[in-house]
C-alpha cells in the first residue's frame, strides 16, 4: 500500500483491546448519482461520507438498524460496513470503473475536535432502536472519502491541491490510499482520541 498521511497537533491513539470499531462508507448506488466537486485540475472528483463507531461491546447487531435509520438515503444510497477484522475497500464496488480512479483520499477531524455531525448521529441512536434496547457505549465519528481520477499527476501535487480546497490542517486530517494495492487496515479504522500534544508535523508512510 501507498499511503502518505498528513499528522498534526494531536496524535491519534491505537484502537485499544476493549473497544469495537465499524466503519460505513456511504456509497452512491451508482456513479451516475455521485455526488462530486472540482479540486485543482479535476473538474469532476467523486466523493462520499464515511462514518467510524467506537462502542464498548460488539454492537454488529444493531448496526443495520443505525445505518438504515440515520445514515442512508435508500434511493440513492447505499452503505458498506467493514471492521479491521473484515476490511474491504469500497473500490470492490466499483470494480468495473476502478481503473477511472488512482487515489483515494479521505478526511477525518482531529482528536479533540467537535464533530457535530459525528454527535448528532450519537445521540439518536437511542431514537431509532426498539424501546428498551440495551446499548453500550458508543461514540461516532464523521469524514469524507474522496476518489481523484486517473491523471499525470502524482500525489505531492494532489495533496497541496487538498491542502488548499477540501481539509484545514488545523483541525482535520487526511489520509491517500491506492486502492489498487493491498491496504494495512490500520489508518482506515482509526478512530479519533486524544492521547497527547505534540508539534504539528507532515508524516509520509509507504
Amino acid at each position: 500500500m501507498s499511503l502518505v498521511e498528513t499528522a498534526a497537533s494531536i496524535q491519534q491513539s491505537e484502537r485499544s483491546d476493549t473497544s469495537w470499531v465499524y466503519r460505513v462508507d456511504v456509497l452512491p448506488l451508482s456513479l451516475e448519482v455521485a455526488d462530486q466537486i472540482s479540486l485543482g485540475p479535476f473538474s469532476e472528483v467523486m466523493t462520499y461520507p464515511i462514518y467510524w463507531f467506537s462502542a464498548s461491546e460488539p454492537i454488529d447487531n444493531l448496526m443495520p438498524s443505525i445505518i438504515s435509520q440515520l445514515l442512508i438515503d435508500p434511493i440513492l444510497q447505499t452503505a458498506q460496513m467493514t471492521t479491521p477484522q473484515k476490511p474491504l475497500s469500497p473500490m470492490a464496488q466499483w470494480l468495473d470503473h476502478s481503473h477511472e480512479f488512482q487515489w483515494q483520499l479521505e478526511r477525518q477531524f482531529l482528536p479533540g475536535v467537535t464533530d457535530n455531525l459525528g454527535k448528532t448521529v450519537e445521540r439518536n441512536i437511542a431514537l431509532v432502536l426498539p424501546k428498551g434496547t440495551a446499548l453500550p457505549t458508543i461514540q461516532v465519528a464523521s469524514g469524507q472519502a474522496f476518489l481523484i481520477p486517473t491523471s499525470p499527476w502524482d500525489i505531492a501535487d494532489i495533496l497541496k491541491f487538498a491542502a488548499h480546497q477540501i481539509y484545514n490542517p488545523l483541525i482535520q486530517r487526511l489520509w491517500a490510499i491506492d486502492p489498487h494495492q493491498p491496504s494495512d487496515p490500520t489508518i482506515r479504522f482509526t478512530f479519533p482520541q486524544v492521547t497527547e500534544i505534540t508539534s504539528p508535523a507532515v508524516e509520509i508512510i509507504a
